[in-house]
């Protein structure tokens, strides 16, 4: 039995289901096409492993009108950006503490993102009336030829992070054109840097948000700082495609205050 459908970002439709007492989630591809990488999303959620923080678990999948889905336990509580706005400073720290150390522990070698990178930046700007500048160059103008790399969760932006009787959950996992902690780790940026979770809200933890800044900022060295801003500066240029009027303006915003902070 359907109880309501969820609200999502990434185009999939999400709904909530009951059946035998017991609710679960099932997410739907929103085309064909993009079937395979909802494939990659699934695989990559179930094969998380951590210590301290989880995935909802995977129950079953499947094809219905040419549309894979899978569906997942029910986790309920509340996002992490609800969570930092209604708890403590020193709450929030022993999350981000955790969020931060399965960072940490995600590197399995080197690899050269160069081309990756600026295909990446190809495909956005072949997309939108916007020829990327000056951001498409900063983000070219570094040395990709080794960037540590390992599992990421691609999208780990506060709304993808659910806290729930004290323990940490992450959703929608996304299939990165690279996977590297610095990915992960600018996608939190993204959040205590812009606001990003709390775009359609008025209110938001400013002064919870710049201790978390620092925090981050802290555990990294000149170049890993270097490499996330990129990240995250690419990050708000990947939205463009797919932003409509609203988001389009929010997004136009961020790349301002980010080109006059890293002085673009």
């Amino acid at each position: 039995m359907v109880i309501k459908q969820l609200k999502g970002h990434s185009g999939c439709k999400i709904v909530l289901y009951e059946k035998d007492n017991s609710k679960f989630v099932r997410k739907v591809s929103s085309s064909p096409s993009y079937n395979e990488r909802l494939k990659r999303q699934m695989y990559k959620q179930a094969n998380f492993e951590s210590s301290h923080i989880k995935a909802p678990k995977i129950l079953n999948s499947g094809e219905e009108k040419d549309l894979f889905f899978f569906d997942m336990e029910y986790v309920g509580g509340v996002t992490f950006s609800n969570y930092i706005s209604s708890t403590t400073i020193q709450n929030s720290d022993l999350i981000m503490e955790k969020l931060l150390h399965l960072t940490d522990q995600n590197n399995d070698g080197n690899d050269d993102f160069t081309s990756a990178i600026h295909d990446k930046l190809q495909y956005i700007t072949d997309k939108v009336s916007f020829s990327g500048e000056p951001y498409k160059s900063y983000c070219l103008d570094f040395d990709w030829t080794s960037i540590s790399t390992g599992f990421c969760h691609g999208d780990l932006t506060f709304e993808n992070i659910l806290i729930y009787k004290s323990q940490i959950y992450l959703i929608d996992f996304l299939d990165s054109f690279v996977d590297t902690k610095y990915m992960d780790i600018s996608k939190l940026l993204q959040d205590v840097m812009l606001m990003w979770s709390w775009r359609d809200s008025e209110k938001f933890p400013l002064v919870k948000n710049i201790y978390m800044y620092d925090k981050i900022m802290s555990g990294l060295d000149d170049n890993e700082k270097e490499i996330v801003q990129r990240f995250l500066v690419l990050n708000m240029l990947r939205i463009l495609p797919y932003a409509n009027e609203q988001s389009h303006a929010v997004v136009k915003n961020s790349l301002n205050f980010l080109k006059e902070k890293f002085e673009i």
